[in-house]
């Protein structure tokens, strides 16, 4: 009774808020991203869904009472969208229930419908500003909860998945926060970070840049403790990017950097952190020698796998959300990493492959190449104002997205919706810079 109360509270709130105040909805909708909670009311149904959907409707309403439904899609997006929806459904001949097709058809869905609410409100650049502080301020709240739980170790009561979520044998707690599991944790920092050195970089007051710098310190201390090689890895490579795409404040992007880095560092080497230190130093190592990395291996088994899986059905796969059912008949469940391998095979292209077959994943490439692409072009045929600044920072949040996810499944849980709220904001930035572009002068007659 009290659970139905509050989640009828919660939607009714924020639909409401979005009918009169649609950017108000969004904003709601990215602070709840890290507390993505089950409700059960005879079905299971997680807090971000609800929420996303109420806000749907809400500035879904107000767009149709202004008589204002914006286009987020060109044709070609449209298409694509479709071509993927059809290999979806197409799926569905190898699967062993419907039902599941449908579910992972909407999981999808998420990501195409936040990404159209997050373009159809954010239309200025006070709310993308508004927007980026959220995006900041949430991870960083999400981040000092996953830090916390470092410092305290594994003997900390209120720390779960005491034996898997450790490092060094047991010696060390990885972060893993609000999320239920360190790599979803990184997957979600990953999305932020580059946001808030973008935000460092544009700051005009010395104050404002330091506290900015600080919430970076946070951030990315916060995702070394959650010992995720994949986001490690997908920051390192960002960074770069970053440093490339922002080459008229290359030195600034540099320095934002290093200091960042070096204050992380410095942190490290606090007597309390020894043990954490040196752990992260063996994960560092790790990068040598994969051979004596137990995970390292691991990920062979699961490309082992997913390949005899996808010679079963290469071209539709095995059904859209079959995953878990199909993964009994070709793996051992009394292999010691069952409990990580029978919910996704630790890519998120694989299981695209192994779910939708060779059609969804092509589908699926074009979408991500196309989005990168109208980005891209964007950005580099503007000058270096805040908002193609902005840009680089969202270009570089969701090329980190795509990288870590070559480890990882990091659509499940509120990561899709996550990703969804970059991509909608980068196209809202780029099509805010395409209607302020000085149009030519016409020529004399």
């Amino acid at each position: 009774m009290v659970v139905g109360i509050v989640i009828s509270a919660v939607f009714v709130g924020a639909g409401v808020s979005a009918f009169f105040y649609p950017l108000l909805g969004v904003l709601f909708l990215m602070a709840c991203i890290p507390y993505d909670l089950p409700f059960e009311i005879g079905l299971t149904v997680y807090l971000n869904q609800m929420v996303l959907s109420a806000v749907l409707i809400g500035v879904g309403l107000n767009r149709l009472r202004g008589g204002n439904v914006t286009r987020l899609f060109s044709r070609f997006w449209i298409i694509a969208i479709a071509a993927f929806s059809l290999a979806v459904f197409i799926s569905a001949v190898n699967a062993e229930q419907f039902n599941t097709v449908i579910k992972q058809w909407l999981r999808w869905m998420e990501i195409i419908l936040t990404a159209w609410l997050v373009f159809s409100v954010v239309v200025t650049r006070r709310e993308m500003k508004m927007i980026a502080a959220v995006i900041i301020g949430a991870a960083v709240i999400a981040s000092i909860i996953g830090i916390v739980q470092t410092i305290a170790g594994p003997e900390a009561g209120f720390n779960t998945g005491k034996y898997i979520f450790t490092v060094d044998r047991g010696a060390t707690m990885r972060a893993y926060s609000t999320f239920g599991h360190p790599n979803q944790f990184a997957g979600y920092l990953i999305l932020a970070i580059p946001i808030a050195f973008i935000q460092f970089v544009e700051m005009k007051k010395i104050g404002q840049r330091m506290a900015v710098g600080f919430l970076a310190v946070i951030m990315l201390t916060a995702l070394i403790f959650t010992f995720s090689r994949g986001g490690w890895l997908a920051m390192t490579l960002i960074g770069g990017i970053l440093i490339y795409l922002n080459i008229p404040k290359k030195m600034k992007m540099i320095i934002a950097l290093v200091i960042t880095v070096v204050v992380t560092v410095v942190v490290l080497y606090q007597g309390p952190l020894e043990k954490t230190r040196q752990a992260v130093m063996h994960r560092v190592a790790s990068f040598t020698q994969p051979e004596k990395e137990d995970s390292f291996g691991f990920r062979g088994v699961c490309i082992k796998t997913a390949v005899k899986m996808i010679r079963q059905h290469p071209w539709v796969g095995f059904g859209a959300g079959g995953y878990e059912h199909n993964i009994r008949k070709y793996f051992d469940e009394k292999y010691y990493a069952w409990e990580a391998i029978n919910k996704h095979i630790h890519s998120w292209y694989l299981q695209i492959w192994i779910e939708i077959g060779l059609l969804g994943l092509v589908a699926f490439l074009v979408l991500c190449f196309s989005m990168l692409f109208r980005m891209g072009r964007s950005f580099f045929n503007n000058p270096p104002d805040y908002e193609r600044q902005l840009l680089s920072g969202v270009i570089g949040a969701v090329l980190a997205f795509l990288i870590h996810n070559f480890f990882d499944v990091l659509s499940m849980y509120a990561r899709g919706i996550h990703f969804g709220v970059l991509v909608g904001l980068g196209i809202a930035i780029v099509a805010y810079m395409e209607s302020n572009q000085p149009r030519p002068e016409p020529l004399p007659s």
